[in-house]
């Protein structure tokens, strides 16, 4: 008799434990149908549609890389805008600069030439006034005649040449004069007359 309550006991322990085993085992699968749930309705979607994604980003990113590009490459032309506007600037400022010293050499150049034709013309007339044959003195100024020269030349007492009378024969002039009125008066060997110069005009007073 207590070994059949003892079998009995044994036995119902036995269906305890396999009860809550079985139990356990159907939370278990509870569980995981709750996780696959999970995963098919929430996660695996999220990482679908991160996978879908990927191409956008990449998309974007290329897109994003390729603006800033275009507003680098549209920077650089305004920089080199702006460079050789500058540049260029700079290349005028350089011409004008250069047609200033231009104009300033030239200039120079005429101003030297001048001198030169000055300084020509008085060693001509200093070397007239040491080879003179016939000379007449009239006040401040002189009337000359060179060697072989049918022209006679007045100057003033600083060299300079004030005008020049060429002789109305073509031969070479005389006894250079001046008349109180400033007259000039020449005698001419060649044809023996006796020449006035009033103003522009030549005159013979006698032959």
């Amino acid at each position: 008799m207590n070994a059949r309550r003892s079998e009995n006991s044994h036995e119902l322990l036995l269906s305890e434990h396999k009860q809550h085993e079985i139990e356990e085992i159907l939370l278990m699968f509870e569980i995981m149908q709750i996780d696959l749930q999970d995963l098919e309705k929430s996660i695996y979607p999220r990482y679908k549609e991160a996978v879908i994604n990927i191409p956008v980003q990449r998309a974007d990113v290329n897109k994003h890389s390729q603006k800033l590009k275009t507003a680098l490459d549209k920077q650089g032309e305004t920089l080199h805008t702006e460079i050789d506007s500058i540049i260029q600037g700079m290349k005028s400022d350089i011409d004008d600069m250069d047609a200033q010293h231009k104009a300033a050499i030239d200039k120079q150049e005429d101003a030297i030439k001048h001198t030169i034709t000055e300084m020509t013309q008085v060693i001509l007339d200093l070397k007239r006034l040491l080879d003179i044959k016939d000379v007449c003195l009239v006040s401040d100024e002189l009337w000359i005649c060179g060697y072989n020269e049918d022209i006679m030349r007045l100057y003033n007492l600083q060299g300079k040449l004030l005008r020049f009378v060429q002789t109305k024969s073509g031969n070479r002039p005389r006894d250079i004069a001046v008349t109180q009125n400033r007259d000039l008066v020449y005698t001419d060997p060649e044809d023996r007359s006796v020449n006035v110069v009033r103003g522009t005009k030549k005159m013979a007073l006698c032959a």
